[in-house]
This record gives C-alpha cells, sequence and structure tokens, in this order.
C-alpha cells in the first residue's frame, strides 16, 4: 500500500529539441495533520505557494523550453511495487522564462543539486539533475560562472524558495497546503530493511562543477 506520509513532487519539462526532464523530489506530511490522499494533494499542488516555487522553476528553463506540468503521488511501500496510489498533476504547459544563449551546449551538461539529511548516512542524501543551461558562455573550465551567469543566478533562486520547505526554514516555511509538510530524503533500502525511511531534509545546495547526465541525451528521447 502507499505510505501515509510521504509524497512525490515531480516537475515535468520538455526541452526545446524534446528531451524530456524529470525532477522529483519527497515531502513528508506530519500525519498529525492527515494522511497523503487525493484531496490533500490536489490542494497541495495548487497552492499559492506551490505557484512560488513553480515559478522559480520555470525561470531554470529557457524560453523555447515547456514546463508540461507537475505531478504528485502517494509514495509506494517499495516492499509492494505493484500497489494503487492516489495522484494529482497541475497542467502548466507554459514557456521557461530565461533567455536562450547565443551559443548553446549538449542536454547532458547540467549543475547538480544536493539534499542533505538530518541523519548519517549516504542513504540520508538526496541529488537532483537540474534542467541544462543550455548555454556555452555560462561555463568556464568545467565551471558554471558565478554570480553573472544567468542560469546560476536562477538556480539558486530555486534553491532558496526550495529550501522554504525544509524543517529549519522557521516562519520563512511555506503555509497554507505545506503547512506540517516538510521536504525529506526518502530511502527505499530503509524501507526494505525494516528502518527508518526517510530523513527530514536540513539543507539544499548546488555546486558550480558541471555534471553530465548521460541519459539525457535528445537521440534516447
Amino acid at each position: 500500500m502507499a505510505f501515509q506520509d510521504i509524497a512525490t513532487w515531480q516537475f515535468q519539462a520538455r526541452l526545446a529539441d524534446g528531451q524530456a526532464v524529470r525532477n522529483t523530489m519527497h515531502f513528508r506530511r506530519n500525519p498529525s495533520a492527515g494522511n497523503v490522499d487525493a484531496t490533500w494533494l490536489a490542494a497541495w499542488v495548487a497552492d499559492a505557494n506551490s505557484t512560488t516555487l513553480i515559478n522559480a522553476y520555470k525561470a531554470i528553463l529557457r524560453s523555447t523550453d515547456r514546463l508540461e506540468g507537475v505531478l504528485v503521488r502517494a509514495t509506494r511501500d517499495p516492499s509492494d511495487p505493484t500497489a494503487d496510489r492516489d495522484e494529482a498533476y497541475r497542467v502548466i504547459d507554459a514557456a521557461g522564462t530565461r533567455t536562450p544563449a547565443s551559443s548553446s551546449g549538449p542536454d547532458e551538461a547540467t549543475c547538480l543539486i544536493e539534499v542533505s539529511g538530518d541523519l548519517a548516512g549516504r542513504r540520508y542524501r538526496g541529488r537532483n539533475w537540474m534542467p541544462p543551461p543550455l548555454d556555452g558562455p555560462a561555463i568556464s573550465n568545467g565551471e558554471f560562472i558565478a554570480p553573472t551567469s544567468t542560469y546560476w543566478v536562477n538556480v539558486l533562486a530555486f534553491l532558496t524558495e526550495l529550501t522554504k520547505t525544509t524543517y529549519p526554514s522557521g516562519g520563512a516555511h511555506y503555509g497554507g497546503a505545506w503547512n506540517d509538510c516538510d521536504m525529506v530524503v526518502f530511502s527505499r533500502a530503509g524501507r526494505l530493511a525494516g528502518g527508518t525511511y526517510y530523513a527530514r531534509a536540513r539543507a539544499v545546495s548546488g555546486d558550480t562543477k558541471v555534471r553530465w547526465l548521460r541519459s539525457r541525451n535528445p537521440t534516447l528521447a
């Protein structure tokens, strides 16, 4: 069965060349506030604070790319991978807001963001491959030019918003349907081992080092 407290949030974008980009994150709803069900998922993804986060993500995408929507789901128990689960979808169908560069680059070259959980161990460290810059001038010697690269500035702005969903964010934490909902690092291995299956995210960060995601290749789209 699906967990009653863990949900996934997935940005679904498509680059101008047709390559799909998916960024999936995990969140925990405090059970004292209610379960992760269809009603809450629909309210969560439609919330005004969700719009703020979505707009920050759109700013990473070029105006020639497109954010198709956001898919939110209850998380399945990994020991029962065929179980049904509730979900909700918010159609965005809007172009990104970053101006395309005069000189492009490969889809595979991108930025990696990391999520640090509040428990020790590799299973409590998360990561996400951001949409690629496709911006040759934004890169020098294998690093994103900071702070002048619009791509890098927009990634940092997205991380600022994402940080507001973590438990240490205090008064900056998103309200509305986000109340009692914090970003986590979900561990399938921990669940399958019968142990702790999540760690609360205490920080999110980005690295200026350019990373290569081989599977993000337009010939494989």
